[in-house]
């Protein structure tokens, strides 16, 4: 399992790296070949057509879970009517959803709808329809490419991933060095996206062609029988586009394109901590479904205290970090061309800090096709959430977003979602979540305390004292979580899987990883 994680821990670490990069070179190009405006109203239409995503149903993540059981398990028979079944109905969702974006973009007034200005609106139109296209793709290719990870080769998916993701950035690069808008942008995406997928294919059915996808065996009784989390990862999926893209189409309507842009490049750096726990998440989330099938829930609670403690305390020093050098930070990356909102920087900080316990916790009911509790509790924080932001963006402007997001979230996760996740493995959750407060309060006086000592004491060059208080910020956070957060168990197990994992990389140097 530690093997397993390691890997594809290695790949979604480096695409990470990989996006952070990508942020670091496009945003700055953007804004240097494109206006504030239209860079804004890019990323507006860019945020409409993720909803597309939603025609799957939910039913690739609960596929995904209920094929890696039968992988585990070894019946083959039930994987592959299964696997037919949906690999069949996505079909027929990028046929049909086509269908529908066609009309939607011939019949819908895009640019008045999203106060587009700047962007030409058969340009909009072309952007929506290439970008939607791409993202009705992903449903299907989604079921290729997960292929590896369900025989237990995460980072096999994660590194296709990777080279799509480098071909996508190399490509808008020399697209906007050649002087193209964001029509080229948008068609360059889909044809790789496509590209990618076939080549996929060719390689499962070369490697793995018992597992390859077909038609033979598909029956509607298979596709009824994960419908039901499906349902559930539906409404997550809702959820999650709410909560990100519909405060930028409500800033687009409401406050322009340039306003959008201040936001959305802010929230890409703030969402270093959402990222971390997500990579870490996806990584575990193949052995949280194995474990569950074979009911070891002992291991589960140990896992679950390492993800939440750990991912909170990685959130709480990136945050620190940011805290005192987020401003700065965004006046170099943009060259000056956004401006740097630091109430907005510190009210998104605290927003994903306090979200990164549940977000954390999710996963043991996500991986177990067990999130009909998460699912509602997501989306009542969302629809909360995106209705504060409505209310009061009028007054408070583009602050309405983190404050908005945080009473929803208050009001339907922070409690629900941890509780529910302690049920599903047996764990004593009054125990669990005072612990993880009073550790997470700790901390982050901590990391904040060493923050600010190294913000005011380093006043130049900028990028040392980045440096130094990020060092220092890590540190602190480190520190208190071996001291608060980890009793004696994690810490013993903690310092196994560091020892078993330094063999790993020496193994991984001299024979390469599989």
């Amino acid at each position: 399992m530690l093997k397993r994680v390691a890997n594809g821990l290695a790949s979604l670490s480096l695409a990470q790296i990989l996006t952070a990069i990508g942020n670091l070179v496009l945003v700055p190009m953007y804004l240097a070949h494109w206006s504030t405006s239209v860079y804004g109203e890019w990323i507006a239409l860019s945020s409409l057509t993720a909803f597309l995503s939603l025609f799957s149903g939910g039913l690739n993540i609960a596929v995904i879970n209920r094929l890696s059981q039968l992988y585990v398990a070894d019946d083959q028979q039930e994987y592959a009517r299964v696997q037919n079944s949906a690999y069949a109905f996505y079909l027929g969702i990028f046929v049909v959803g086509v269908g529908i974006l066609t009309l939607f973009v011939v019949l819908v007034p895009l640019s008045k709808w999203l106060g587009i200005r700047s962007i030409p609106f058969k340009d909009a139109e072309h952007i929506v329809w290439f970008i939607g296209v791409k993202t009705l793709w992903a449903i299907p290719a989604g079921l290729v490419l997960n292929t590896y990870r369900i025989a237990g080769n995460l980072a096999a998916s994660q590194w296709i991933m990777n080279i799509q993701n480098v071909l996508i950035l190399v490509g808008t690069v020399i697209t906007l060095v050649l002087g193209g808008g964001p029509v080229n942008i948008a068609l360059i995406w889909l044809l790789i996206g496509v590209v990618v997928t076939f080549i996929e294919l060719v390689d499962v059915r070369r490697r793995m062609s018992a597992l390859q996808p077909g038609f033979t065996k598909a029956n509607w009784l298979s596709i009824r029988q994960v419908l039901v989390p499906s349902w559930h990862f539906l409404l997550m999926a809702l959820s999650g586009l709410l909560t990100q893209q519909g405060p930028v189409i409500l800033i687009s309507s409401r406050l322009g394109g340039e306003t959008v842009a201040v936001f959305v490049t802010i929230r890409t750096l703030i969402n270093l901590v959402r990222q971390t726990v997500g990579t870490v998440n996806y990584a575990v989330w193949p052995e949280v479904t194995r474990l569950e099938a074979r009911n070891e829930f002992r291991k589960l609670q140990l896992l679950h205290r390492l993800l939440v403690f750990g991912a909170t305390t990685i959130a709480v020093m990136i945050a620190a970090m940011l805290f005192w050098e987020g401003d700065s930070i965004v006046t170099v990356w943009t060259q000056g061309a956004i401006s740097a909102n630091l109430s907005l920087i510190r009210l998104l900080l605290l927003q994903l800090v306090l979200a990164t316990p549940w977000l954390a916790s999710a996963l043991m009911t996500a991986a177990t096709n067990q999130n009909k509790k998460l699912a509602y509790s997501y989306l009542a924080s969302s629809v909360i959430g995106v209705g504060a932001i409505s209310v009061l963006i009028k007054q408070y402007g583009i602050l309405s977003v983190p404050i908005g997001l945080m009473l929803g979230e208050a009001a339907a996760c922070y409690h629900f979602v941890i509780k529910e996740s302690c049920g599903v493995i047996q764990e004593s959750y009054g125990n669990f979540v005072l612990r993880l407060y009073l550790a997470l309060l700790f901390t982050s006086a901590a990391a904040l305390g060493a923050g600010a000592v190294a913000h005011y004491v380093i006043q130049e060059p900028y990028i040392l004292r980045w440096l130094i208080v990020g060092t220092a910020t890590c540190i602190a956070s480190g520190a208190m979580m071996w001291i608060v957060w980890l009793d004696r168990e994690s810490r013993r197990v903690f310092l196994r899987w560091l020892s078993q994992s330094k063999v790993l990389l020496r193994q991984s140097r001299t024979t390469g990883l599989d």
